[in-house]
Parts: C-alpha cells; sequence; structure tokens
C-alpha cells in the first residue's frame, strides 16, 4: 500500500511537469480582507538554481546547482506579485523592504528545509513587525516549495526554481496574512513551460525563470482576489 501511494504521488508530479501548465494545489481563505487595504509583499527566494537531468533508472538521474543570485529572483518575484497585485485596484500595493536572509535564515536550506509549521510562530513575528513599521493592513508571504522525491528520498529532488529536463519551472507557496497574524488565503503553485525541446543541452536563462514567476503569480493573484472579492460581496449582502 505504502509503495502505491508513492507510485501515485510520483505520478501526480511527473504529469504536472509534463502538461507544461500551472497547478493550483490548495486555496482558501477564512475571512475576508476590504478592498482599499494597504498589502505589502515579501518573496524569499534563495540565489540557487536547481537543474535536474532524469535518466531511464534513478542511478541515472543528474542534479546541480547555480549560484544565479545576479538574477535577483526574491526581488524579481516580489516585483511581478506588486505588479499583479496592483492591476484591478483591489488593493494598495506598498514596496516594503526587508531582511531577506532573516527570512531565508527562517525556512532553512535545500539540504535541511524546515516545515512552515516549525517555524510559523517565528516567521510571524517577523511578518508582524514589518506590518508595524510599514503600517499594512496584510502581507502576502511568497517562498519556495521543496519537493522531495517521492521514491527514493531525494534522489531526484525538485526544490525551488531551476530546470527540470528541459522545462523551466518554478515551484511556489503564497500565504497571506492580516494586521493580526491570521491566514486569510493559502496557495501552492507548480509551474513550468518547456525551452529549447530540440536542444541536448540547454541553458537556462533568467528570462526563463522570470516568464514561469510571472505565470505562478498570476495564475496566485486571479484566484487571491477572486477569494476576497467573493468574501466582500457576501460581507456586503449580510449587512443589508
Amino acid at each position: 500500500m505504502k509503495y502505491a501511494i508513492r507510485m501515485i504521488a510520483a505520478l501526480y508530479l511527473t504529469l504536472s511537469f509534463a502538461t507544461g501548465c500551472s497547478s493550483v494545489k490548495q486555496s482558501a481563505a477564512t475571512e475576508y480582507i476590504p478592498s482599499g487595504s494597504t498589502i505589502g509583499v515579501v518573496s524569499v527566494f534563495d540565489d540557487q538554481a536547481h537543474f535536474i537531468l532524469t535518466g531511464f533508472t534513478v542511478f541515472n538521474n543528474k542534479y546541480w546547482q547555480q549560484n544565479v543570485a545576479d538574477w535577483q529572483v526574491a526581488e524579481m518575484v516580489q516585483e511581478v506579485a506588486e505588479k499583479e497585485l496592483g492591476n484591478d485596484g483591489f488593493f494598495k500595493v506598498k514596496h516594503v523592504e526587508y531582511d531577506l536572509q532573516q527570512f531565508r535564515s527562517s525556512l532553512g536550506t535545500v539540504d535541511s528545509p524546515k516545515g512552515l509549521y516549525d517555524v510559523e510562530d517565528q516567521l510571524i513575528r517577523q511578518v508582524q513587525d514589518l506590518v508595524s513599521t510599514e503600517k499594512l493592513d496584510a502581507v502576502l508571504f511568497i517562498f519556495p516549495i521543496r519537493v522531495g522525491d517521492p521514491f527514493f528520498d531525494r534522489a531526484m529532488s525538485v526544490p525551488d526554481y531551476g530546470m527540470y529536463d528541459r522545462m523551466a519551472y518554478i515551484h511556489a507557496h503564497f500565504l497571506l496574512y492580516d494586521a493580526k497574524m491570521k491566514h486569510r488565503f493559502k496557495e501552492g503553485s507548480v509551474t513550468e513551460r518547456k525551452i529549447y525541446p530540440g536542444d541536448p543541452n540547454p541553458e537556462l536563462r533568467r528570462e526563463d525563470i522570470l516568464e514561469v514567476a510571472t505565470k505562478s503569480v498570476g495564475e496566485a493573484m486571479k484566484s487571491l482576489h477572486f477569494v476576497l472579492k467573493r468574501h466582500e460581496h457576501m460581507n456586503t449582502k449580510l449587512k443589508r
């Protein structure tokens, strides 16, 4: 039974990459945040792009990392999210500065990742300080999903962002906190696209990560706006 579950998990992950689309895995909201609220974005991605080449067996798989600090992926995702959040005027978007290394440290590393529930109290304190300093009504927190291989424990890890075979990808969590540090929205997305299908040794570019990040953030923000607008509409009807 255990191996059957692992096979299903692996099949899901494989199909997710094969389709070349964005798959939203979770979305929820408990109370609405009204329109006109001031929101800031915290993006926590590190400077390592990940490269995975799969062989016929797990023994043929190859995995390596490349430092792409000059790409500024965390800042890139923050900028894309700020633009998407401000597109329809629901939020007042405020650009915020924060200690990126401090947030990265809270989440751990790819080799020693920390689960959200293990570090949430610490993250909340950091976000709460930001809310107070910047006078925000809400904070959108974006950080990487780190997926291990369901068969052989990290034999084919697919973490953060990079290139999986000939596909650029990004894995991202989206969490919305209100000023009281309550979750108002949760979503996880796996977004990828094929690049250079005819090239046996394709090179990942910053533009590829920007494209998949824009798609991932855009899909999540559409879902976020839908959820919050629905809650605001329902709240308005109840007040009548």
